[in-house]
């Protein structure tokens, strides 16, 4: 079986790219087709793919649909909790917007429950999008699965997503068209397949790397692969996520490390970071003297990832020597 040491060595950096995305985010700095923006986008793609791949791996044991709807459905329900706790922890920054803002109670109420049904996400939350899509996405490859569909319905699916994902990076005029039954069909494409089927394809494309293994981890399919997705990239085309983010994932298992203890520690810092870092950006946002430009995105990614970073060791103290067991839950 392949070792997943060096993945885990890249998920300790992809977290820190994440930090990054949203340092961007909240100095104002939108998406552009640059190579910066380009490889910050391979880190959520990288831990879908991840995830699929152990999926993958626990599909094994499975001999039939059924059971591997049940793996499906066990993962759905793990990532729902996890989505829901952690919805918990950023409560209290809605209510403190709720304060700030000028908005109605019902308004804001509205917004936050669309934000929560939708998009996974309530104000700063914006990590939590990607639990969303694993609960969504994994149940709804439960149900595909159990009710003997064609696994074609999912790659539709997750096509779909993948489109609308592009089309809001290209800033498609569709959402602001003046027919207002495409301005009504765009925004419910937004709604409905962008967040929730996100990681569709790339949960499926990391079980594929695990069964056919054998065949495409190489060095060929890190090229093919990061050559297509380039391509797709600077073409303004979709699919350069899915397609770049299988190169970069193929290319961390061919990497081979000695072993170490700390690749376990970094998994865990990993996680942690991608999880705690808005708290620290939220707390820099409000104690910050000046509001954010973006001059400022060196700094405030380097704060927020050294907060991160510290928070990190912190907490993984608590749960692997003081056995708090409440932290686990969230982690």
């Amino acid at each position: 079986m392949t070792q997943l040491k060096t993945v885990d060595i890249f998920k300790f950096v992809m977290a820190f790219l994440v930090v990054a995305i949203h340092a961007r985010a909240l100095c104002g700095i939108s998406f552009t087709w640059d190579a910066a923006n380009y490889a910050l986008c391979l880190a959520v793609p990288f831990f879908f793919i991840t995830s699929g791949y152990l999926l993958g791996r626990k599909l094994d044991t499975a001999k039939s649909r059924q059971e591997q709807a049940a793996i499906f459905s066990s993962a759905g329900r793990k990532y729902a909790m996890l989505y829901l706790r952690w919805l918990l922890v950023f409560l209290p920054i809605a209510v403190i917007e709720f304060t700030l803002t000028q908005d109605t109670a019902g308004r804001f109420i509205f917004d936050y429950v669309a934000g929560v049904l939708f998009f996974g996400e309530s104000p700063y939350s914006w990590p939590l999008w990607f639990v969303f899509s694993m609960a969504v996405s994994t149940a709804t490859i439960a149900f595909v699965l159990r009710h003997n569909w064609s696994v074609l319905w999912l790659v539709a699916l997750g096509a779909l997503s993948a489109i609308v994902d592009w089309m809001i990076d290209c800033d498609t005029p569709l959402l602001t068209s003046s027919e207002r039954l495409v301005r009504y069909a765009a925004y419910a494409l937004r709604y409905i397949a962008w967040r929730p089927f996100a990681a569709i394809l790339f949960l499926l494309a990391g079980i594929a790397i695990y069964r056919w293994r054998e065949r495409i981890v190489n060095c060929g399919t890190v090229a093919l692969c990061l050559l297509a997705g380039v391509t797709l990239f600077v073409s303004h085309l979709p699919f350069w996520k899915q397609i770049s983010g299988m190169a970069v994932f193929v290319a961390a298992l061919l990497i081979q490390v000695p072993s170490s203890a700390w690749w376990l520690r970094l998994r865990r810092y990993s996680t942690i970071i991608y999880f705690v870092h808005m708290l620290a950006g939220y707390a820099a946002l409000r104690l910050w003297p000046l509001p954010f430009a973006p001059s400022d995105v060196w700094a405030v990614w380097c704060a927020m990832a050294a907060a991160s970073l510290a928070i990190g060791v912190v907490i993984n103290y608590l749960m692997t020597h003081a056995k708090v067991q409440w932290l686990e839950r969230l982690f």
